[in-house]
């Protein structure tokens, strides 16, 4: 899988292609979670909604994180970045709750 590295903002295209990452995520996650965009932005706490914006910033860190910092994470999803620090660190994706990330293909840069 090709990479893109992140220019920290010298490439006028960052911003479009981290948009399409997200977009890319969202539109998957919900489809499985039965959440929107607006929802995932949110300050909502419903745990469907949690679940969701939890296994969105995973994914993120987890196929993304040379390119995407944890502030963007956060900026994007409204929140502050040691709150995608948290949300990361709750995912277990091996526990059977978290079986529906298998569902999530990753974003691929081709």
């Amino acid at each position: 899988m090709a990479q893109y590295r992140n220019p920290r903002g010298t490439d006028p295209h960052y911003h479009d292609v981290v948009n399409e990452i997200f977009d890319f995520y969202i539109d998957q996650i919900s489809a499985i979670c039965g959440v929107t965009k607006q929802e995932l932005k949110s300050s909502s706490k419903m745990a469907h909604i949690c679940l969701g914006r939890h296994a969105l910033c995973y994914m993120l860190r987890k196929h993304h994180s040379a390119m995407i910092p944890l502030q963007e994470i956060g900026r994007y999803l409204n929140r502050h970045h040691s709150s995608i620090v948290h949300s990361v660190d709750l995912v277990l994706p091996d526990h059977p709750h978290w079986r529906f990330l298998r569902k999530i293909k990753p974003y691929s840069y081709e």
